[in-house]
């Protein structure tokens, strides 16, 4: 088996903040699912994968495809929103605010 390590710069579609460890692992885990990846790391931040990948057995062009298409669909299905709040001077009021926003996180459990 011959394993080769690069740098993807791929046009990978995220939940806008981009940064929602769990729809990491969702794109991470879908990727890790094709035969010939070995092993990859996402960098949302910069939308790259660095990839550990067998040619012989997956090309870069079908974990593109992959990757692209597991973005959109998690951004589908697990899109998020960020809200500005004014006003939330008082520490107990925004405690009670963030449990109950908190328990309604959809998209932050397991994979």
């Amino acid at each position: 088996m011959s394993t080769e390590t690069t740098a993807l710069q791929i046009p990978i579609t995220m939940p806008k903040s981009g940064e929602c460890l769990a729809c990491i692992d969702r794109l991470r885990s879908s990727l890790l699912q094709m035969r010939g990846v070995d092993d990859l790391a996402v960098d949302p931040a910069n939308l790259t994968l660095t990839l550990h990948y067998d040619p012989n057995l997956v090309s870069l062009q079908q974990v593109e495809e992959r990757a692209h298409r597991a973005g959109v669909e998690i951004e589908e299905r697990f899109g998020h929103d960020t809200f500005d709040l004014v006003g939330l001077d008082c520490p107990d009021c925004a405690t009670k605010l963030e449990e109950a926003v908190g328990s309604l996180r959809v998209c932050c459990g397991p994979p």
